[in-house]
């Protein structure tokens, strides 16, 4: 992989092979690092990570469970072994 371009704790790479890009995070031993696949290099700072690390947190939990999530107005399960739906849980380590 060959890097293009930095930014704030983020990457774009290529593959040197198939021409693939990649928006990956700067690698962190206190963090879980994400790549991206992107079909092209234009904004690739501001690609939406969000849909990705969502699907990942509902992996790492096993899914939802029966509870409903303790944010107030919200009706969505929560996570297994959380007070709080992915979005939520999401949210909250945004902050």
């Amino acid at each position: 992989m060959r890097c293009l371009d930095t930014g704030d704790w983020i990457k774009l790479l290529q593959c040197d092979e198939c021409g693939q890009l990649w928006r990956t995070d700067e690698w962190d031993k206190y963090q879980p690092l994400y790549a991206l696949k992107l079909s092209s290099s234009k904004g690739w700072k501001a690609a939406d990570m969000a849909p990705l690390i969502k699907k990942r947190l509902l992996e790492k939990h096993g899914g939802v469970d029966a509870a409903i999530c303790l944010k107030q107005g919200c009706t969505q399960h929560v996570l297994k072994g959380r007070a709080f739906c992915v979005d939520h849980f999401y949210e909250g380590l945004q902050s």
